[in-house]
């Protein structure tokens, strides 16, 4: 995993100022087929145990450890429904949030990451209930994953009418080289934008705006892909995070989308958006 430190408290200005996050985040539609890329998230972290503790706390999702030779892994519930999943990773300097991606052709898919510049993190792993799963790193160091021979019950978390993990962006280093990377390696279409005159990006497949980017608003954390979680109170999740340990990038305020966003850095390092539903 890349070596990262964490936010300093400067930064908070530097991301204050240069922040365009997407505002109008598409409603999860339901059903998805399982071909439909940039639809599921795993935090990678270096503590299961620990991350357990500190979502539960902060969102009140639930865990299922799920049994891998060789791997520590559980499912995260939101309400009863499967909404993402957490793998520890001891010897990762922080946690990350990642994309999973179900695909048909994963040894074709990961031959073309690594010809375009990334490489293997987590050699293919055989997951009950999803697939073949192999964890990747893009072309400026995000991680991701795919999953082939998908699980037909694994429906990439598609089933809740008001999914709570709704959004994401890649906060890239370098835009010009993601975008590149994204579109060669994926074949998505990249639709250029600009919000409250900034350059914004949108990831979108057959006209399907799957997920944002911006130019990493931070300087010290490397590119990687950031969730959107929705919520019914923003402020309350964030001072929640902040019981838990977590430093606070961006707390609610009036004057900010009315109070409705918030960012935190988790106690493991993986960042998060909140936004109210």
């Amino acid at each position: 995993m890349k070596c990262t430190r964490y936010l300093q408290w400067p930064l908070i200005v530097i991301l204050f100022l240069t922040l365009s996050a997407y505002e109008d985040i598409p409603e999860p539609t339901g059903e998805e087929a399982p071909t439909r890329p940039f639809i599921w998230h795993d935090l990678v972290t270096p503590d299961l145990d620990a991350s357990k503790k500190f979502y539960e706390s902060v969102f009140g999702w639930t865990f299922k450890d799920i049994k891998v030779k060789g791997l520590r892994l559980a499912g995260i519930y939101s309400g009863g429904t499967r909404i993402g999943g957490v793998i520890e990773v001891p010897r990762a300097n922080q946690a990350v949030w990642i994309k999973l991606i179900p695909v048909n052709d994963l040894e074709q898919r990961v031959d073309m990451v690594k010809q375009n510049g990334g490489r293997v993190i987590l050699p293919p792993a055989n997951i009950p209930g999803r697939g073949t799963q192999v964890v990747l790193e893009g072309a400026e160091g995000e991680e991701f994953a795919f999953i082939g021979n998908v699980d037909p019950a694994f429906s990439g978390g598609g089933m809740a009418d008001k999914h709570p993990l709704a959004w994401s962006e890649l906060w890239a280093d370098d835009p010009a080289t993601s975008k590149s990377f994204y579109e060669t390696a994926f074949g998505v279409a990249t639709n250029d934008q600009e919000v409250d005159g900034k350059p914004y990006w949108v990831f979108e497949n057959n006209g399907e705006k799957i997920a944002g980017m911006i130019e990493n608003p931070i300087t010290n954390q490397g590119t990687q892909w950031v969730p959107y979680v929705l919520v019914s109170d923003p402020s309350g999740v964030v001072e929640r995070a902040e019981q838990g340990g977590a430093f606070i990038v961006l707390e609610p305020a009036e004057d900010i989308r009315d109070g409705k966003f918030g960012i935190f850095q988790d106690p493991a390092g993986a960042i998060v958006c909140v936004q109210k539903k």
